[in-house]
């Protein structure tokens, strides 16, 4: 009990002595928390607004899915003594998500759309005139050129390359698929609300389009392919799968050019958000002073023992 007692003792002592080495430097405390905690609030106001637009869609793979299964029981055994494989297909869905991210896609959006002075040089927007303002350094509005700085070591030029768009728009950009619903939820985030409504809206239209045009051009190749085929089969009931096949791929084709959208359905549509998302500056403050107070305190201890080893 003895020696417990002693410890306890001691180190309360210690810890009196580290209150009483803090408290005669107090002021140094003060001073260097407020100047991070002023520090933290310019820095905070300097943040223009964010604005996160979102929407939720549906991977529309039913209709194709039906269609397959439907093709693997009852023409799949026959379909393959004739050499074609009708049960090998692609996850629909992971085509969708990997194709939305995919660079490709991201940068003929960027082109498409030609938002690469918005992603690289955007500085502020006026809610109220909804006109938008560019880094002078960055981009030259009045002769629509890039006059950015680049080091001559590197192989960038001052016109950003797709690839840099391709990561510029990832930094803003975001796709999350629910495990238990499978609904996606795509969201952009941007200074100028209007922007990111259009861009999260514009995403969806043109993923749409390019897997709509692809399984357009994928199917009329098939047809092409299997309609040569029937040219060399005599057998009549392999003739008759290959007629059922055309038939069905003549099906899916018709779909792809009626179903405007093909990938993607929406549910709920991306609008044009009025509160911003980021940044949370009164979180920013409070860390930043709790940080500053901490450091200080840090500081002073480091400061005192490092006087008290000198003197050993």
């Amino acid at each position: 009990m003895d020696k417990n007692t002693n410890k306890e003792l001691n180190a309360v002592e210690e810890l009196a002595e580290l209150i009483g080495v803090v408290w005669k430097q107090k002021w140094i405390v003060i001073i260097v928390t407020v100047m991070f905690a002023v520090g933290s609030i310019f820095y905070a106001l300097s943040l223009p607004n964010k604005f996160t637009s979102s929407a939720l869609v549906q991977i529309n793979e039913a209709e194709s899915s039906n269609i397959l299964n439907a093709l693997g029981g009852q023409l799949g055994g026959l379909a393959s003594l004739a050499g074609v494989d009708i049960n090998s297909k692609n996850n629909f869905s992971n085509i969708v998500m990997e194709t939305i991210q995919s660079r490709t896609f991201i940068a003929k959006f960027v082109e498409q759309e030609n938002i690469k002075q918005y992603l690289f040089a955007a500085q502020t927007w006026d809610p109220v005139t909804n006109a938008m303002t560019f880094n002078p350094s960055v981009y030259d509005t009045q002769s629509d050129t890039w006059v950015r700085e680049i080091d001559e070591r590197s192989l960038k030029k001052p016109e950003p390359s797709l690839l840099e768009s391709y990561e510029q728009f990832m930094e803003i950009f975001s796709v999350d698929q629910d495990a238990m619903t499978g609904l996606v939820t795509i969201k952009v985030e941007f200074i100028n609300p209007h922007l990111a409504q259009q861009w999260t809206q514009g995403l969806i239209e043109l993923l749409n389009a390019e897997l709509r045009a692809k399984e357009i051009r994928e199917k009329t190749a098939y047809i092409e392919y299997l309609t040569k085929k029937i040219e060399n089969i005599n057998n009549v009931e392999i003739k008759a799968i290959f007629f059922e096949l055309i038939e069905e791929e003549l099906k899916r084709k018709l779909l792809a050019e009626v179903e405007e959208e093909f990938a993607l359905k929406v549910i709920d549509p991306a609008v044009s958000p009025e509160m911003k998302s980021s940044p949370r500056r009164a979180l920013i403050v409070v860390l930043a002073t709790m940080f500053g107070g901490l450091l200080s305190v840090i500081g002073v201890l480091a400061l005192h023992y490092f006087r008290v080893f000198r003197r050993i």
